[in-house]
């Protein structure tokens, strides 16, 4: 009698539970408690297989912004005169200015992470101002 009510309620739990994708069986009709385990075993890792998969599918995927690299922009400086010393300070300031720009721009071209990249534009726009600056001042020298 123990057999028969565990047989009605092992139907009962199969009907019950339905999946959400087409079962295929190992064993079409199982006879035995064997059988039975196998299609269970292979549902179960279908199963796991299918979660694997659309957790896969969910998991966001960075979006990578190709830049394109920053072309080495180095203004040639000229030798000033060898009593100027104004202009010799301004000009090693500019040469010192030019090696830590072409420094950054190289860093630049090499890193993918987006923050990295955006404090580099920041140093080589205040670099950038400083030979600006520094150019305006030999002119003004001369």
């Amino acid at each position: 009698m123990s057999e028969k009510f565990y047989i009605q309620n092992f139907n009962m739990q199969a009907f019950l539970t339905t999946p959400k994708y087409n079962k295929f069986y190992i064993y079409k009709t199982p006879t035995t408690p064997y059988q039975r385990f196998c299609n269970a075993f292979g549902y179960h890792r279908m199963e796991d297989i299918e979660s694997k998969i659309s957790e896969y599918l969910a998991t966001p995927i960075p979006i990578q912004v190709l830049q394109s690299p920053i072309e080495e922009i180095i203004i040639a400086d000229s030798t000033p005169p060898p009593n100027a010393a104004a202009q010799k300070k301004a000009a090693e300031t500019i040469n010192a200015t030019n090696m830590k720009l072409a420094e950054l721009q190289r860093i630049y071209n090499s890193t993918n992470d987006l923050e990295i990249q955006n404090n580099l534009l920041e140093r080589m726009a205040t670099l950038k101002q400083t030979l600006h600056d520094e150019d305006n001042k030999i002119k003004k020298l001369k």
